[in-house]
């Protein structure tokens, strides 16, 4: 049995008594009882809590699964809440069905946003990776410090009222503008090495549809896909790219190796030119996603986001482009997304 004390209204600390540690299930996380909303009702006096004190201590003695180290707290299996989920079943597909070639069609993209500051600039590309977080670089959410970023979702194309397709038999819902409630740098970002350039923004829950719906993650990767965002005049863009060795990016684009910047988890791109050059190193906003296509179900798996993209080079035929590697952050972002209460006051 599971012997309880109460610190405060917020935490648990129990004495062990034969109790079994449980593995805690593929939807739940091994966390405080702060962080459970299925365990904790903040509308509860103390004294109601310790009236249900029988039944509290046998659901809690189910779900116990581990103590925190340096408090002692107790921990114990919670539901992630849906709106904090990543890879959620409906994730990597586009609503209409894509072309490799480098062309981005409406709907086909639709975890795409557009992260904009207080004065409604455009700072750069996000990715919708749940109903209530984007995934993007900490070098552009750092552009905003005081929390007045917001997040267009289902935008496609800027410059139109109503995006359609081009038979104008379908069109897409008009786009939303969310507020940002917290952003969340990675602890260790460095500006200067351009170290650990990844951040996410806790906005207010979207709803899916065929304009919105989220990209899937992984730990795996593929070298061959497609960077898509938009370009400096905010026009949907999308790249066939190549993943090749970091070298490329460190001979190319100034700063990186033998400068200041990093290549640690970093991606290296190769993009083949069909145009002018320069024109192509305008073509994507920083925050573009590099996504692949993952057998068999041919989902979309986000496995990078540009950071910085070299001059030309090699007769005009490739430029090269270094993206925060998202595949070497999957614990970081789970751990920061499910971390994060729904009710708590951020």
């Amino acid at each position: 049995m599971l012997l309880l004390f109460l610190v405060g209204q917020n935490h648990v600390c129990a004495q062990n008594s034969s109790t079994t540690v449980k593995q805690c299930g593929i939807d739940q996380l091994c966390v405080d009882i702060s962080f459970c909303p299925e365990l904790t009702n903040e509308s509860e006096s103390f004294d109601h809590w310790l009236s249900r004190y029988k039944e509290m201590s046998a659901i809690l003695d189910d779900r116990f699964c581990g103590t925190e180290p340096k408090t002692g707290y107790r921990k114990f299996c919670c539901q992630i809440p849906p709106e904090n989920k990543i890879n959620t079943l409906g994730c990597g597909f586009p609503t209409e069905n894509r072309i490799l070639i480098p062309i981005y069609n409406l709907f086909e993209n639709p975890w795409m946003a557009l992260i904009r500051d207080r004065r409604n600039r455009i700072l750069c590309s996000g990715t919708v990776i749940a109903g209530s977080f984007i995934l993007t670089t900490a070098s552009c959410s750092r552009s905003d410090t005081d929390g007045a970023i917001t997040v267009r979702v289902g935008e496609y194309d800027i410059s139109s009222s109503v995006d359609c397709s081009k038979r104008a038999k379908d069109c897409a819902d008009q786009p939303h503008d969310v507020a940002v409630l917290k952003h969340i740098l990675h602890p260790h970002y460095n500006p200067v090495t351009s170290e650990n350039d990844i951040a996410l923004l806790k906005i207010v829950s979207v709803k899916f549809g065929e304009s919105v719906r989220p990209v899937c993650l992984s730990d795996e990767w593929q070298s061959r896909g497609s960077l898509v965002g938009w370009n400096s005049e905010v026009v949907p863009s999308k790249t066939l790219v190549n993943i090749v060795d970091s070298e490329k990016c460190v001979q190319t684009i100034a700063g990186y190796g033998n400068g200041t910047r990093k290549m640690d988890n970093k991606i290296c791109l190769r993009m083949e030119l069909s145009g002018n050059c320069q024109d192509a190193r305008q073509n994507t906003l920083p925050g573009s996603s590099f996504q692949a296509e993952f057998r068999p179900d041919r989902r979309l798996v986000q496995q990078g986001m540009l950071l910085a993209i070299s001059s030309c080079g090699e007769s005009n035929r490739a430029i090269y482009a270094v993206l925060t590697n998202v595949t070497s952050y999957m614990d970081w972002i789970k751990d920061n997304m499910y971390y994060i209460h729904p009710r708590m006051r951020i």
